[in-house]
């Protein structure tokens, strides 16, 4: 595994944690 092969696993990482981040944030908020 090479450099480039991490950084694009843990950009990739990074990515999807804060859309997961974001989204849940958001649902958390009261819907009624």
């Amino acid at each position: 595994m090479s450099i480039v092969d991490f950084i694009a696993v843990v950009s990739f990482g990074l990515t999807c944690f804060g859309l997961g981040y974001t989204f849940g944030k958001d649902n958390n908020k009261p819907q009624k």
